[in-house]
């Protein structure tokens, strides 16, 4: 659940094994959350230090919301990174410029980026743009380069709010179908209270 201060309340279905971190490296937080799990020692050492790192890449900002999915919590690791941000929309931004902006980065930034696709569909709440790609990371002394499997969806709610979704995993056999994943768990959001 997320607030955009003094006009709505979003509700976000997040699927079971996501859990929310509120805050970017809440070592409280996660210790709770990792004990609550009684799994081996080493594996909660490395899950905790994969949650950290998870909640540190993607600080809690002002109307961000991050949640770590962890399917099997005695593997250690984190699957999958959620994320949703609430922008109040200016009158420059569009589900157009938005297309246009994806497609000018993806073309300045070369072989960082593969296999990206968009495509623009209606939900119940407004117009969407969901965007999938693979992003590798700079290779590192000679180690092979890593990828992450990302999908967006922009959702645009009236002419004045926009939710935007990430999901990002490096498990590239994670899901069947991310960016699918996603869309389906953006069609569960509904919103309570007026937005123009």
């Amino acid at each position: 659940m997320s607030e955009d201060p003094g006009r709505v309340l979003i509700r976000t279905a997040v699927p079971e094994g996501f859990h929310l971190l509120s805050e970017s490296g809440n070592v409280t937080e996660i210790a709770r959350l990792v004990a609550s799990w009684a799994i081996p020692r080493q594996a909660a050492d490395r899950l905790t230090q994969a949650l950290r790192v998870v909640s540190e890449i993607s600080p809690s900002e002002d109307g961000r919301t991050v949640w770590a999915l962890v399917r099997l919590p005695q593997s250690g690791r984190v699957d999958a990174l959620l994320t949703l941000d609430v922008h109040v929309v200016n009158a420059s931004e569009s589900i157009d410029s938005l297309e246009h902006e994806l497609k000018r980065q993806a073309a300045s930034r070369g072989s960082d980026i593969a296999g990206r696709t968009s495509e623009r569909r209606s939900t119940p709440l407004g117009e969407a743009l969901l965007v999938h790609d693979l992003e590798f990371a700079p290779a590192r002394g000679g180690s092979p380069r890593t990828a992450t499997e990302r999908a967006f969806v922009a959702l645009f709610v009236g002419s004045s709010l926009l939710l935007s979704y990430r999901l990002l995993t490096q498990d590239l056999a994670a899901f069947d179908n991310l960016p699918g994943y996603l869309a389906d768990l953006v069609s569960l959001t509904s919103l309570e209270g007026v937005v123009a």
